[in-house]
């Protein structure tokens, strides 16, 4: 009896000790609807994406949410906060044209040049903004740019998945007390036994 108490009990006691930690982040989607969209850019219903081609018209394709023009304040950096998004830049063959973009200051400024991203080849992939350097700017704004320099119209592009990562430390569990209480258990069980078997 005793091998099988302590079979059960050991493992308990193992686990009970241990100390757990979990890691996680807040993800808050940003609505690209909240942004000022060019003709030439589609903006998905939900606000979840947003789809660019060339204009004939302008040389800049835009997407933004400029602060200095007073649109919504949709960016507030934090601690650790990530400004996170998804991009597709396809440039048309013997076109030359790029991608842009920029985090805007609460003067519609460019935040500096660690926040300024420029694709002049095609490509594809997740971006990543660390705005923890930017804590004390009231608010921030975003620019996307299709940027043609030519005068063919066959390079288009794509953001999607606009997002604000926030780390947040779910608990850091450490149960040693648990741990206690089934040592003390496991005493006392042994303890009854042994008394039980003298009387």
């Amino acid at each position: 009896m005793k091998k099988i108490i302590l079979a059960i009990i050991t493992p308990l006691v193992m686990f009970a000790m241990t100390s757990v930690s979990h890691s996680a982040a807040i993800i808050t989607p940003i609505d690209l609807n909240d942004f000022f969209a060019d003709p030439e850019v589609t903006v998905a219903g939900d606000g979840s994406s947003a789809d660019f081609v060339e204009s004939s018209f302008v040389a800049n394709v835009l997407l933004s949410n400029d602060p200095g023009l007073g649109d919504p304040e949709v960016i507030i950096a934090s601690a650790g906060a990530l400004l996170k998004f998804d991009y597709t830049f396809t440039e048309g063959n013997g076109n030359d044209d790029e991608f842009a973009v920029l985090v805007l200051d609460d003067f519609g400024l460019s935040a500096g040049a660690a926040f300024e991203l420029v694709f002049s080849d095609s490509s594809s992939g997740s971006a990543t903004f660390d705005l923890s350097t930017l804590v004390g700017i009231p608010f921030l704004g975003l620019q996307f740019s299709l940027d043609s320099f030519d005068s063919l119209l066959d390079s288009t592009a794509s953001v999607s998945n606009l997002r604000i990562e926030t780390p947040m430390d779910m608990t850091s569990v450490s149960v040693p007390a648990i741990g206690h209480i089934f040592v003390i258990g496991l005493f006392w069980l042994l303890r009854r036994r042994r008394d039980s078997r003298t009387l």
